[in-house]
């Protein structure tokens, strides 16, 4: 145990006695990558960032290869062409908020023209109530007349013609 204590990080090689550095595969193709498959999936693996971490090897790995600067570019692109896309929206959307205060508007100035219209038909409607009322009193009262002029051609019988004028006048009436 006393043995185990004394060691420093420099008497410790961290590594899998097995493993060979000089036969590491440290690129895969164009990629400083190296994917790895498990069972949750695929990752990718950079040996050269493990064996600088555990002290085998004292470099700073060349961590972006060409296609890296490629995608990086695409996705640089890519967000480019989302914040055209979000700034559209943004313009789309304070058009449809003026639009809907312009049509708030509207539907306001359309209610005041609807109480105003019901006031008016309302107005109306009273005017010709008293007209009916008026129509029928004067229909009522003629039909009086009609009555008494009947009665006072059968009363007078009057061969005159003023009198017979008189009562057809009456009666048109």
């Amino acid at each position: 145990m006393a043995i185990l204590q004394s060691l420093q990080n420099e008497d410790v090689e961290w590594r899998a006695s097995w493993m060979i550095t000089d036969k590491i595969l440290h690129p895969c193709g164009d990629f400083d990558w190296v994917p790895l498959l498990g069972i949750w999936g695929a990752i990718r693996y950079a040996h050269l960032l493990v064996l600088s971490k555990y002290r085998s090897r004292q470099f700073i790995p060349a961590t972006q290869s060409r296609n890296s600067v490629i995608e990086l570019k695409v996705s640089l692109n890519k967000i480019d062409e989302l914040k055209g896309k979000i700034e559209e929206f943004k313009t789309a959307l304070q058009n449809c908020e003026l639009r809907v205060g312009l049509l708030e508007t509207n539907i306001e100035h359309w209610k005041e023209q609807l109480q105003r219209s019901q006031s008016q038909i309302k107005d109306r409607d009273h005017t010709m109530g008293e007209v009916v009322t008026q129509v029928r009193e004067v229909t009522d009262h003629l039909q009086t007349l009609a009555v008494q002029a009947d009665m006072l051609n059968f009363k007078y019988k009057s061969e005159s013609d003023q009198g017979r004028e008189l009562a057809w006048l009456l009666r048109k009436v």
